[in-house]
């Protein structure tokens, strides 16, 4: 198997091997957000879907369902949590 990276693939149909993996684990990590959003909207359906990471603002542009791309949310979290709290 060769070696891929998580990518955006113009299609869901690769031309070759790495193309075919490459697209199979964009779009079946794509769909898997897609789905436990819809199923978090379920019980919270005025909540705010939120995407950082890594990989977050890739997924942020192809799911219509996430309503911000943050950048560093963890570290900005961090950090104001350190603000309120140092003194």
């Amino acid at each position: 198997m060769p070696k891929v990276s998580f990518e955006n693939s113009n299609s869901a149909l690769g031309t070759n091997t790495t193309e075919q993996i490459n697209a199979g684990i964009f779009f079946g990590n794509v769909g898997a957000i897609k789905e436990l959003i819809f199923q978090y909207k379920k019980d919270f359906p005025n909540a705010c879907v939120i995407a950082t990471g890594g990989q977050g603002k890739k997924i942020y542009e192809y799911v219509e369902t996430i309503d911000e791309y943050i950048e560093n949310l963890g570290a900005k979290g961090i950090f104001e949590f350190y603000k309120l709290n140092k003194n």
